[in-house]
């Protein structure tokens, strides 16, 4: 794949990771598509990559429910005629509260289930949209902290390998059922 014309959609790129890679793409000639909840950061990194390319666009969603995220596709869409060659699948995250923390379980279990939702129902979209293009793409599940405590940060991440491994191997299978 050639970056310098990939489509690549980068989702929380306004925490300092997706700002960075934001960057990175757009100083490689990418076309880049910058999606966030929080506007002040989302419009921040924008105008940063604005500064380096007129190839850059942005999407703010309030929220990541499975009809959001296809919006966010149909903007990727309109702006490029079509879907991403490379979604950065980013989740800023706090950390999440130990075995030992006193806090309620409550808290882990959502934090959790927020992240394992967001990150899968991305990489759903993303793998729809490049079967129905036959495009061979790029899924790329990261997840990053703000601050310096990395507090579960070894589970979060384990979580988000185990998941990328899975779907590599079911996205390899059905790009192989395609080809047949």
């Amino acid at each position: 794949m050639n970056i310098k014309s990939a489509v690549i959609l980068i989702t929380s790129a306004g925490s300092v990771l997706g700002g960075t890679l934001a960057s990175h793409f757009v100083n490689l000639g990418a076309r880049v598509v910058l999606c966030d909840q929080d506007l002040t950061s989302l419009t921040q990194t924008y105008q940063r990559c604005k500064a380096l390319s007129n190839d850059v666009h942005f999407y703010q969603t309030n929220d990541y429910s499975l009809s959001s995220i296809q919006r966010l596709f149909d903007f990727v869409e309109d702006k490029y005629q079509s879907s991403p060659d490379v979604v950065v699948n980013n989740w800023a995250n706090s950390p999440m509260p130990s075995l030992i923390d006193l806090s309620n379980h409550a808290n882990f279990t959502q934090q959790f289930s927020m992240m394992a939702s967001t990150l899968f129902a991305f990489g759903q979209a993303s793998a729809e949209r490049m079967r129905q293009e036959h495009k061979k793409g790029v899924i790329v599940n990261v997840i990053s902290h703000e601050d310096r405590d990395l507090s579960g940060f070894e589970s979060a991440t384990s979580m988000v390998a185990g998941f990328t491994q899975s779907w590599a191997k079911q996205l390899t299978l059905s790009i192989f059922e395609l080809a047949v």
